[in-house]
């Protein structure tokens, strides 16, 4: 996948980001952009631990948190 941003990430990230997209861990953003130097949230990180370790997307039960309903799918 080529993304909007590629010329800004060194030839040294790029087989990097090509192998862990590849492997189904990272897709980029929205807009086409990979933002090599962005801030990820601790969903985000989660999702893609998930994805590495092979899990599937399916719908998880209540956390029992507080702040349950605030959890992205």
């Amino acid at each position: 996948m080529a993304f909007a941003d590629k010329a800004k990430s060194g030839a040294w990230a790029q087989r990097s980001i090509a192998q862990t997209v590849q492997a189904g861990v990272v897709n980029g953003c929205e807009d086409g952009s990979f933002r090599l130097n962005g801030e990820i949230t601790r969903a985000e990180m989660a999702a893609m631990i998930a994805k590495a370790l092979g899990q599937t997307d399916g719908a998880a039960g209540a956390s029992g948190f507080a702040d349950d309903q605030d959890i992205p799918g």
